[in-house]
């Protein structure tokens, strides 16, 4: 009778694991994602492509994204087109358009790099039709 007891509770415990194994799996999915990237003085950019964690919030998979981007290439010699220390200072959608405020060090970004970062978020989140950037709360104009 022991033994059977111990078969069922081991048996139970190898289910408890298999079932929470395949819920993780199914929150913590991974997505390729396509970031560009360009050398110190803007003439070369570098197209990379990454793997992101994918959740159920579509808000926060692209928190996540513009994340990934501002922490730069895995190439030496390419940067981010935001400038080192851009912060999100605030993200959200709202009917289908990205409002995302970053911190004042994005100011010097060019608009030739804000137009390939506003292209590179619709292309790999199909459903935001429209971005406005801000930085400080003020509206950058592409």
């Amino acid at each position: 009778m022991k033994h059977n007891s111990k078969l069922v509770i081991v048996g139970s415990l190898i289910a408890a694991i298999f079932l929470a194994t395949l819920i993780i799996s199914l929150f913590n999915k991974e997505e390729r994602v396509t970031l560009s990237f360009s050398n110190a003085d803007g003439s070369l950019m570098n197209v990379e492509e990454r793997n992101i964690r994918i959740g159920s919030d579509y808000e926060e998979n692209v928190r996540r994204y513009v994340e990934e981007a501002l922490l730069g290439s895995e190439n030496p010699g390419f940067l981010s087109l935001l400038p080192f220390g851009t912060a999100i200072r605030s993200l959200f959608i709202r009917d289908k358009v990205l409002y995302a405020d970053f911190s004042l060090a994005a100011a010097t970004t060019s608009a030739h790099f804000w137009k390939i970062f506003y292209d590179e978020i619709l292309q790999n989140f199909g459903k935001i039709k429209d971005i406005r950037f801000f930085v400080e709360g003020y509206k950058i104009n592409l």
